[in-house]
């Protein structure tokens, strides 16, 4: 599957609740493909996976693309102190 057929499945699931409950209510990884492949997604096994885990929208919830500031803080690095030496 080339990126830019996952990119546009990814916004399909996104963006229309049908298509992804179609999707995440099918039976089986291999009935998921198939369901997309149907749609016109030539996905594999991990793009339904990962694809799985995407959020859709519910009425009158918005999801932006860019992630707020306490987002970002809570998946940020955090500072390693007293990690002793490091060797290569």
């Amino acid at each position: 599957m080339y990126r830019r057929d996952e990119a546009r499945f990814f916004e399909r699931m996104s963006q229309s609740p049908l298509f992804a409950e179609a999707i995440n209510s099918a039976t089986s990884i291999e009935s998921a493909i198939l369901i997309a492949v149907e749609h016109g997604f030539p996905v594999d096994a991990s793009s339904v996976r990962a694809a799985a885990a995407i959020k859709t929208p519910r009425k009158g919830e918005d999801y932006s693309a860019e992630l707020s500031d306490a987002d970002l803080e809570g998946v940020s690095g955090g500072i390693m102190e007293d990690c002793g030496p490091i060797s290569i």
